[in-house]
């Protein structure tokens, strides 16, 4: 019987997560850990470049769930604004809700939108 297989991006950040150990031991051992503040210096940068690489990687997602129904089904009120989310099965409606990634999704022109959105800001305001 074969053991299972590591997912694939485990397989990819493997080396790198070992290059990078690599990498810091020697930087460490080249700099002579005279304080504390060398091992905290080292931490938080190791902790910004995983957050960078996760971010870049795993970039967010629209979640089309329906927090009243549960099913994929949310869009956006206004295809000319990003703010106010529906559900096409349900009653749910929350018009504050932010439809950024839905938008974003559906490639929209984003810059234009925006513009729009400031516009008509403005415009209630005189």
């Amino acid at each position: 019987m074969n053991p299972p297989r590591p997912a694939s991006w485990i397989a990819f950040l493997l080396p790198l997560i070992l290059l990078g150990a690599v990498g810091l031991a020697a930087a460490i051992l080249a700099l002579g850990p005279d304080s504390i503040l060398t091992w905290v210096g080292y931490g938080v940068a190791g902790l910004v470049l995983l957050w960078l690489g996760a971010t870049t990687f795993w970039p967010a997602r629209a979640d089309r769930a329906c927090p009243e129904c549960g099913q994929e089904s949310l869009e956006r009120m206004d295809a000319k604004t990003t703010m106010g989310l529906v559900c096409t099965l349900c009653t749910y409606q929350d018009p504050q809700a932010s439809g950024w990634f839905l938008a974003e999704e559906e490639e929209t022109d984003l810059e234009d939108l925006v513009r729009q959105q400031r516009q008509a800001l403005r415009d209630s305001r005189r």
